[in-house]
């Protein structure tokens, strides 16, 4: 076989696999495409064992988050984009082993930080809180 044979037939493939729409193993799903073992989440598409999810795309082993895209093992995360690990972050992306973060990029291992700047605790929801009202997000 040679390159143009493969790449034929492998573009043949990827076409059909693009085409399919059903989900797998969801319980109590609507509006989701090609999702597997989701439930309870809600206009997601190329989900994997996602709970509560809205509007999320190709995000996996994740629960409750909104608006997430390509990300693994998050929670909580709102708006968020290419973290893995990650837990009650609100537009955030390229984040690893984060939480509680709030408009960072890049950060890794990271708590309480917004804009990428560290806070203490009380600071950063204190902050957060004035943020998220002003952006119109409810947490």
């Amino acid at each position: 076989m040679n390159k143009e044979e493969f790449l034929k037939r492998y573009r043949r493939l990827e076409e059909q696999a693009l085409s399919i729409v059903e989900n797998r193993h969801c319980f109590n799903s609507s509006d989701c495409v090609r999702c597997n073992h989701s439930t309870f989440s809600t206009g997601c598409t190329d989900c994997h064992r996602c709970n509560y999810c809205v509007d999320c795309r190709n995000i996996t082993n994740s629960n409750h988050c909104t608006r997430c895209t390509d990300s693994h093992y998050c929670n909580n995360c709102i708006d968020a984009s290419h973290v893995v690990h990650g837990s009650f972050l609100t537009f955030c992306t390229q984040m690893t082993d984060c939480t509680y973060c709030l408009g960072c990029a890049g950060l890794e291992g990271k708590d309480f930080h917004i804009l990428n700047e560290p806070h203490d605790r009380r600071t950063y929801f204190e902050l957060e809180r004035t943020i998220l009202a002003a952006l119109g997000i409810r947490r």
